[in-house]
């Protein structure tokens, strides 16, 4: 019987033993994985957790930085040297889905070119590509030119273009740009082989020009769509009512009685721009001081009479004297206007 308990003895610290060892592995096992996972919530919650939190804000929150308006600069005399003055700039952003994107975007750009060229004014986007007398030009050359290219053709750098894309002509990159932003259709090639591109026919060269302009740029906030890119500056008041009035924001601009300014009617300074929250601006075009939104030598008259103290200018009338910068009216004033009024000279800039 001893022998037998020593044997049962002997077969059951065999069997222990291998049982401790694989319960050793686990541990380990499990030891090992918890600090792979400590480490990994070190890493997340410590070494980079403010730069995940950076990325996970920037996902969620939009920053537009907005100018504040400038004071007025002044030497030590008193003499005004740099003022203020209203302008308006007309900028457009990307809101569109994906689904019609282009259709849509092409077709607000162009009703918003119709706006800006019926009331006088032009786009301001810049563009490599410009309109010559024989057609479409590169207003860049050399290193500029390749940069524009590698940028229109996604390249990291100008030595990654190939040879084409290097010896394109402006009208290949216009074509290329106008089937990128859809500007027209496929049609059948003439030997029946598959398709090629055709231009929208509806399109001037210079219309063709300015939408792909536009495109372009948008396209550099591709990736941040809440930007806006301003296409033109110092826009008159009725481009601004009618481009609000298209956005369906109703705004309106009143002349002094009142009445509200008809479609096709000109805007001139005096007048009040209505804003869609009831806030009223007063409309000044410098140089017209007489209201009818034309500068002319009536208005350079009428500021010499202000200058001599023949005339008492109201405030806005005072606004649009003062084409110079200084406080009060004076005969250089009256000069600047007449020269601007025979296209000798456009006014300053202040």
């Amino acid at each position: 019987m001893p022998r037998g308990v020593d044997h049962l003895k002997a077969r059951a610290s065999g069997l222990v033993r291998p049982l401790g060892f694989r319960v050793i592995i686990l541990i380990v096992a499990f030891a090992v994985l918890a600090a792979v996972y400590i480490k990994h919530l070190f890493t997340l919650q410590i070494v980079r957790g403010e730069e995940y939190l950076n990325t996970f804000q920037l996902r969620i929150k939009r920053e537009v930085s907005i100018p504040s308006t400038r004071g007025s600069i002044y030497d030590r005399n008193g003499k005004i040297l740099a003022a203020n003055d209203l302008a308006y700039a007309v900028a457009i952003r990307d809101t569109y889905e994906e689904s019609g994107r282009n259709t849509r975007l092409n077709s607000t750009i162009n009703r918003v070119l119709d706006i800006i060229e019926r009331n006088g004014d032009s786009i301001t986007a810049t563009f490599g590509i410009g309109m010559g007398e024989n057609g479409y030009i590169y207003t860049l050359d050399g290193a500029s030119r390749l940069r524009f290219i590698a940028d229109i053709y996604g390249r990291t750098s100008a030595d990654d273009l190939t040879y084409e894309e290097k010896t394109k002509t402006p009208d290949d990159i216009i074509r290329d740009l106008a089937e990128r932003y859809q500007l027209g259709q496929k049609t059948a090639s003439e030997d029946g082989d598959g398709q090629v591109f055709v231009i929208d026919s509806s399109y001037s060269a210079q219309r063709l020009l300015d939408i792909i302009t536009i495109r372009y740029r948008l396209s550099l906030n591709a990736y941040q769509k809440y930007l806006t890119t301003t296409i033109a500056f110092n826009v008159s008041g009725q481009t601004v009512a009618d481009i609000l009035a298209l956005a369906g924001e109703g705004a309106k601009i009143e002349k002094e009685d009142g009445s509200e300014v008809q479609p096709g009617e000109t805007v001139g300074s005096g007048m009040i721009l209505v804003k869609p929250d009831g806030t009223r601006e007063v409309i000044i075009i410098l140089g017209d001081n007489d209201g009818d939104g034309k500068v002319t030598a009536a208005d350079a008259r009428f500021a010499l009479r202000i200058a001599v103290h023949l005339e008492t200018p109201n405030a806005w009338q005072l606004r649009a004297s003062l084409v110079t910068g200084g406080e009060t009216v004076t005969a250089a004033d009256a000069r600047a206007i007449l020269r601007a009024a025979v296209a000798l000279e456009p006014l300053p800039l202040i």
